[in-house]
């Protein structure tokens, strides 16, 4: 039988003593960490949607019954996992990746951080292999997808128990949803209040777990971050080592350069109809018209071969073909270059890129210029948009052409024309 709201109200009430405490705990062992649960909301939850915990960035959500499932030191974790999460902008870094994958990775670097921070990890914790240490979660993605067994069973755990359900024990946050997604205790873990655990089964359901992620989250996040170094320097010295990388990237934001992509290809995808690229038949005129498009995203991608852009290039075309993804049916066009066209390959939706298999030719000197000749020379090709890969200097055409060009930019490369779009390539964050 369904508890009385006056017993439910007094399981919420325990269970938010119990994290109020795990946060002095966390503040006195690990400032940061609990610093940054004080400038947060906690809200025990009872909800069919929710079974574990989770985060919005701005608040805690803990089920009632599964806090009196957790030993102290099982909650002590499980409460700064999630603070991680926020700090590292989990919510606000997955895009279009696949969302159980992404979520192993971003459990897995949590789970590391929380290693360096000194607190102990739960038998069976989701941790990264050993070399992958170091790597963001978009980095370790992207050895998860490689991987020929699943991405959880390629993870390695710490120790051998399975305490808190396979090693993920939160429900990840990225949108304004609450979609139910199970992730059941163990029930043999150790138990603090047994008051709480033993009338769990009884417990009704409410609708209190509502999750909202804000538009200015990202900019409230560093503003927490910072304010908070600046107040354990000024009270207790330096911030640990690696601590500090965390800090230098919140006081120099800058925006992730798969967000400019995204924006970019979505801005050059419209109706059926458009203005770019204009109809081809009446340039020459002079005159700027509509084309008539299929609802098909043409994209065309030219990497210029001599410089060392091929390093980046496993990430970029994961992203822009999860990306591509989004729009359904598409075309993507691979244009290798140095000094002259070297390979032209053709991908879709049911021939994907796969960096792996890909074999780079060229590697002589620089010109631009190719690439958009080919283009024009092939009247069939009607780019939507047209992103050229590079991180060095050659001759580039005079006159833009009929369609949207991005140039990205990797390592210390200079926009080579006056026209066109630029985004730098860099990692989603400086390392930690």
């Amino acid at each position: 039988m369904a508890l009385s709201e006056k017993e439910l109200a007094k399981l919420k009430k325990a269970t938010y003593a119990l994290m109020c405490q795990d946060r002095q705990r966390l503040l006195v062992r690990f400032p940061f960490t609990g610093g940054i649960l004080m400038r947060m909301e906690f809200v025990p939850v009872r909800d069919r949607r929710l079974r574990t915990a989770a985060t919005d960035g701005d608040r805690v959500f803990m089920d009632i019954a599964f806090c009196a499932k957790l030993s102290a030191d099982e909650r002590l974790f499980v409460m700064a996992h999630e603070v991680w999460h926020c700090v590292l902008m989990h919510m606000l870094r997955r895009q279009t990746r696949e969302l159980f994958a992404f979520n192993v990775a971003a459990d897995m670097e949590v789970n590391r951080m929380l290693k360096k921070e000194g607190l102990r990890t739960p038998p069976g914790c989701l941790m990264p292999k050993d070399e992958w240490d170091g790597l963001s979660a978009e980095e370790i993605y992207e050895c998860l997808r490689t991987e020929p067994q699943s991405p959880q069973a390629s993870a390695q755990g710490e120790g051998d128990g399975d305490n808190l359900g396979g090693g993920q024990f939160d429900k990840h946050v990225y949108g304004n949803d609450a979609d139910s997604g199970d992730a059941s205790p163990n029930s043999n873990a150790a138990h603090e209040d047994d008051s709480i655990r033993d009338q769990w089964g009884k417990v009704g359901f409410d609708r209190d777990y509502e999750p909202v992620i804000t538009k200015d989250l990202a900019d409230k996040i560093r503003e927490r971050i910072v304010s908070l170094a600046q107040q354990i320097e000024r009270t207790r010295g330096s911030l640990p080592a690696h601590l500090q990388g965390v800090v230098r990237a919140a006081l120099r934001p800058q925006i992730r350069w798969q967000e400019v992509l995204a924006q970019f290809v979505t801005s050059c995808y419209g109706g059926s109809r458009r203005w770019l690229p204009p109809n081809r038949r009446h340039v020459s005129q002079g005159l700027y018209l509509q084309s008539s498009r299929k609802e098909r995203l043409q994209a065309a991608v030219a990497i210029d071969t001599s410089g060392s852009t091929t390093a980046d290039l496993p990430q970029f075309f994961s992203e822009l073909n999860s990306l591509l993804n989004t729009f359904g049916d598409y075309e993507l066009m691979v244009i290798q270059c140095d000094c002259k066209i070297q390979n032209v390959e053709r991908y879709d939706a049911y021939n994907p890129f796969h960096s792996p298999e890909w074999e780079v030719y060229g590697q002589g000197g620089t010109d631009f210029r190719p690439p958009f000749v080919y283009v024009a020379e092939h009247p069939e090709i009607e780019p939507s948009c047209f992103i050229y890969i590079t991180d060095g200097f050659g001759p580039v055409p005079y006159n833009p052409p009929p369609y949207p060009v991005l140039w990205l930019l990797t390592g210390d490369g200079e926009k080579p024309a006056p026209w066109g779009w630029e985004l730098r390539f860099r990692n989603p964050r400086p390392s930690i």
